[in-house]
């Protein structure tokens, strides 16, 4: 039982120091790496690439043992962000010559892996490293792809934009950005309904005139909007409508006066609503009226002014009929 317990310890040790060596073995590995700029918000520094023609990848010969050249290839499948002042990133405005492979190294990604950089291709990057300045731009939203029933409403109005100090001459005085509304892409899910109200994000974009002078994105770079869905409303005015006159039926002795329209008119009144609903008050199809009661108190013999209330007989329609009377004379019955 001894002996077998002791073959069964060894082979087990064995396994566990061929593991460790094979994971701690050295050896070399490539990866393509995608090298990113960032301007974090707390920096007023930005940098860019000298070269049009740069497409961010880069490629790495790497050395260390299985299991660290594991973990920084994994760290590269994401961009490696490279931040001016960060690292071997040089923090002075104005033109620099990166050594990559000094930047890599100094990279917090690949620094925890502790893997070695042996080479980078290509083995330098010419960058300009810029001083940024802070401006405030107003969002204009415009919309495609449908109509809205009312002007929508966005926030943040204001966002905040940074921009390399010399682009500032290139900038208007009064700076504006485009929030694009498309509702022709906007889906049927929460909050992007296909008709009434509705909210989305919207992102808020830089032209690309602006992003030739170095203009970062905007903070933030998404607004939100609540639209309205439909068609845009008209105004038609109605050169008359026929005025009603009735009781309270719950005036006491009501029944005993009778009314005589002075006014059988109110005039020029605007209708507001879609331009379908206002056709056929337009062409005579539908009837607006000018209503007013007649309480107790105005149960008095002669003639006075009564204020009458604009119905305006179609849904979706309203009148301004606010302050509009109507005269008539009260009488009793004989």
């Amino acid at each position: 039982m001894r002996t077998l317990i002791h073959i069964l310890l060894t082979t087990t040790l064995a396994l566990l120091v061929w593991a460790w060596a094979e994971g701690e073995g050295l050896s070399t590995a490539p990866a393509t790496p995608r090298l990113v700029f960032a301007a974090p918000p707390s920096s007023d520094l930005s940098a860019r690439v000298v070269d049009p023609s740069w497409n961010s990848i880069v490629t790495v010969s790497l050395r260390g043992s299985n299991s660290s050249i594991g973990a920084a290839q994994r760290a590269m499948l994401s961009p490696l962000v490279l931040t001016p002042g960060v690292g071997a990133f040089p923090s002075t405005p104005g033109a620099h010559r990166l050594d990559l492979r000094d930047v890599l190294r100094a990279s917090p990604e690949i620094r925890r892996t502790g893997v070695s950089i042996m080479s980078v291709e290509p083995a330098t990057l010419d960058v300009r490293v810029d001083q940024l300045l802070t401006r405030q731009a107003t969002v204009r939203l415009r919309t495609r792809g449908g109509e809205l029933a009312q002007p929508a409403s966005v926030t943040p109005e204001v966002v905040t934009v940074r921009f390399p100090a010399e682009a500032a001459p290139k900038l208007p005085e009064v700076l504006e950005l485009d929030a694009v509304l498309d509702l022709a892409t906007i889906g049927a899910g929460v909050g992007a309904k296909a008709t009434g109200a509705a909210d989305v994000r919207v992102p808020v974009a830089i032209q690309s005139a602006w992003r030739e002078l170095g203009v970062l994105d905007p903070v933030p770079a998404m607004v939100s909007v609540s639209f309205l869905r439909g068609t845009p409303d008209e105004t038609i005015t109605l050169p008359s409508i026929p005025v009603v006159v009735v009781i309270d039926p719950e005036a006491p002795g009501g029944t005993g006066w009778q009314i005589e329209l002075i006014d059988s008119y109110v005039r020029d009144v605007k209708m507001v609503g879609p331009g379908a609903a206002l056709a056929g008050l337009r062409d005579g199809k539908s009837q607006a009226r000018a209503v007013g009661v007649l309480s107790e108190g105005d149960l008095v013999a002669g003639d006075r002014l009564i204020p009458v209330t604009i119905a305006t007989g179609v849904d979706g329609v309203r009148a301004d009929g606010e302050g509009r009377t109507a005269r008539v004379r009260v009488s009793r019955k004989k």
